[in-house]
C-alpha cells in the first residue's frame, strides 16, 4: 500500500484546499493518532506486507515531550516482533513573505502535537536489512526530497517510495520550460535508483496527472494501479505475485513493479 494524505503538509489553514484536519486528531484515550489506527487497522484487514508512506512524520524528535512519532505508532500498532521501519526526512522550503509576516527558515520537523521529521517512509512485516536514501536534484527555494529503497530479509522483491516536488513557478514560458526541466530532472533520477532492482515495487506521490512526464518509469515498469481509493473502496490486484502493494488514496500516487526480464 502507497499512501500519501497530508499528515504533516505545508498547509495550516483550514481555508486552503489541501488543509487535513484530521492529521492531529487523537483516538479517546489519547495514545495514538486516529490516522495511525486506520492504517494499521486496514494493513490488518487487507492482510499486507509492506506500506510506503509520504508526508510522515517519523523518527524520535521532540518524542519526549509529544509522544511516539506515527510511524513508530503504527509499527507498535501492528506489532514490533513483526514489523520493522526506514524512513528519510525532507526539508520544506523557506518561505520569505513580505513584511510584517516573518520568514521561515527550511525545516523537517513535524508541528503541532505530531513528533519526528516529515518524510517519507518504508514499513514492512519483516526485517529490513538494507536501505538507500538518495537526494533528489532541487534548487535550494524548492527544500529537498529524496528517493528511499530498502531490502527485506528473506525477499527478492526491493521495494521503493519518493515524493516528487512540483509547485515550481510557472507564469511565463520561461518559467514553465524551466519548471517541466526540474520535474523531469527528478523523475529521471527516480528511474536511475529504480532501474538496478529486479524485482522492485515503487510508490510514491508524483505530484501529476499527466502520465506521459512519467513515461520513463513506465516504460520500465508495470503499473499495479493507480485508481483512488475512498472509504468503503475494495481493493484487489490478480495481477500482484508480490507482497501486496496498494496505491494511494490520491490519484496522483501511482505504484508500479519493475518488469520481469524479456525471455
Amino acid at each position: 500500500m502507497s499512501y500519501q494524505r497530508a499528515w504533516n503538509a505545508d498547509i495550516e489553514n483550514l481555508a486552503q484546499d489541501g488543509y487535513c484536519p484530521e492529521r492531529n486528531t487523537k483516538t479517546p484515550d489519547g495514545k495514538n493518532l486516529t490516522k495511525a489506527v486506520a492504517i494499521a487497522d486496514l494493513v490488518r484487514a487487507q492482510k499486507l506486507d509492506a506500506i510506503l508512506l509520504q508526508e510522515v512524520c517519523a523518527g524520535t524528535k521532540n518524542s519526549d515531550k509529544k509522544g511516539a512519532s506515527q510511524v513508530d505508532q503504527i509499527v507498535e500498532l501492528l506489532g514490533k516482533d513483526e514489523w520493522s521501519a526506514v524512513s528519510a526526512p525532507v526539508m520544506r522550503p523557506p518561505k520569505n513573505p513580505p513584511p510584517p509576516a516573518e520568514p521561515t527558515p527550511a525545516s523537517s520537523t513535524c508541528r503541532g502535537v505530531l513528533s519526528g521529521d516529515v518524510g517519507v517512509a518504508i514499513l514492512v512485516k519483516g526485517e529490513i536489512n538494507w536501505s538507500r536514501e538518495t537526494a533528489l536534484p532541487l534548487p535550494p527555494t524548492a527544500g529537498t526530497s529524496n528517493i528511499l529503497c530498502a531490502g527485506v530479509a528473506g525477499w527478492e522483491t526491493h521495494l521503493c517510495t519518493t515524493h516528487i516536488y512540483n509547485s515550481f513557478d510557472r507564469r511565463t514560458t520561461a518559467e514553465i520550460t524551466a519548471a517541466d526541466d526540474a520535474y523531469a530532472a527528478e523523475i529521471a533520477a527516480v528511474a536511475d535508483q529504480v532501474k538496478g532492482f529486479r524485482p522492485v515495487i515503487l510508490g510514491g506521490d508524483f505530484n501529476t496527472l499527466q502520465k506521459d512526464k512519467l513515461r520513463s518509469l513506465f516504460s520500465s515498469q508495470a503499473e499495479c494501479d493507480q485508481r483512488a481509493y475512498h472509504t468503503g473502496d475494495t481493493v484487489a490486484d490478480p495481477r500482484a505475485s508480490v507482497p501486496a502493494i496498494r496505491s494511494s488514496s490520491r490519484p496522483t500516487t501511482p505504484t508500479t513493479r519493475r518488469r520481469p526480464p524479456a525471455r
